[in-house]
């Protein structure tokens, strides 16, 4: 058994800190260094039940577009609706200290972010909207002040603020002389916290890693009972009263910008074979339709590729055997197929996350 799960551990490592490039905001994770492959690697593991959980995905899919729409109308990367997982399992609830909602705001803090937290309509540190729309500004002054007391724009050390404060922060910054959150001996709970979004987010985006290096598909469950209407959602954000209202304090010109230093490529093709009783773990092929280089590696149009295909989210992915970078998409650019559309001869494209240099 110690040898299995020693294997797997090993495994996983070897996929995060070779094959993938882990990211926050843009900012790319240093897995390269043992200490913080190990525990990402971990911290991932341990949150892999969490990310399974039908009703926490189901308010994800709920919320997620809400929470992005608030986050970018203030600059803020929409990594950050990860936070709010970490902070209350998408749940208004009230923590032992005292933090409320969805966002886990303290009193002190809410009334400085204008929140009424004993008004007619209750405490709108629970209102989605409202808590969304002060977490969304609470973040990006967290930013700013970054900035100004430690030197660097850094989303990492913003989220580890949004845990005990830029106070905080820039005292560990100070006695250490160090600046990247990974270097920092921060108390225990805030050097977890970053790890833990990061963790969240990556089951969340990137759920083929981690499906046969655990030996089984825990996300394959069907959790989506209906699809996201992105219009109406947009249309419920606009008509929160407040949104169009301009920000007071105008921002300077790339203050918030995030420019990762990577860039995806599509790569058309076309499905081979017949897979009317596709399994999970069943062999899929493809037909380039047009020359395919990646990692060094080239095929020319007309060649096969292929791999292992597992079933996430009602969804078919294919690991090709590049890396989880590269990805199964449909003729609309969509990660993943239906397996009611796995059929011969439809067109696919496979997507590949590379460095823009």
């Amino acid at each position: 058994m110690k040898k299995w799960l020693w294997t797997i551990g090993l495994v996983l490592q070897i996929v995060i800190s070779q094959a993938h490039v882990v990211t926050f905001c843009g900012e790319v994770i240093p897995v390269d260094k043992d200490f913080v492959s190990n525990k990402l690697m971990n911290t991932i593991k341990k949150n892999m039940s969490l990310v399974n959980l039908a009703d926490l995905r189901s308010r994800a899919y709920q919320y997620f577009p809400i929470f992005d729409a608030y986050l970018s109308k203030y600059g803020v990367p929409t990594d950050f609706k990860y936070l709010a997982i970490v902070e209350s399992n998408l749940k208004p609830v009230t923590s032992p200290a005292g933090a409320q909602g969805y966002w886990q705001i303290m009193d002190a803090t809410a009334r400085e972010l204008a929140l009424n937290i004993n008004g007619p309509q209750g405490d709108e540190r629970n209102d989605l909207h409202r808590s969304t729309d002060a977490a969304a500004r609470l973040l990006a002054s967290y930013y700013k002040q970054i900035k100004k007391l430690v030197g660097v724009y850094s989303w990492t050390l913003t989220a580890a603020s949004y845990n005990c404060g830029p106070g905080c922060i820039q005292k560990r910054v100070k006695a250490e002389q160090e600046t990247d959150y990974f270097d920092l001996n921060l108390n225990q709970e805030t050097a977890n916290y970053v790890y833990r979004i990061i963790a969240i987010k990556e089951l969340f985006e990137y759920p083929e890693i981690y499906v046969k290096n655990f030996g089984y598909n825990i996300f394959s469950r069907q959790i989506r009972t209906n699809t996201i209407d992105y219009a109406s959602v947009e249309q419920e954000v606009k008509n929160y009263k407040g949104f169009n209202l301009k920000i007071k304090k105008k921002k300077k010109a790339n203050d918030m910008d995030v420019t990762p230093s990577f860039k995806d490529k599509l790569f058309t093709a076309h499905i081979k074979g017949k897979y009317k009783e596709f399994k999970d773990g069943d062999l899929i092929t493809l037909e380039m339709d047009e020359d395919f280089s990646i990692q060094g590696q080239f095929k020319a149009k007309g060649s096969t590729v292929g791999g292992y295909a597992y079933i996430i989210d009602d969804k078919i992915y294919v690991d090709f055997g590049f890396g989880p970078d590269v990805t199964f998409c449909d003729a609309g650019g969509v990660k993943g197929l239906p397996p009611d559309q796995l059929s011969k001869n439809r067109p696919v494209l496979i997507k590949a996350r590379i460095w823009d240099e």
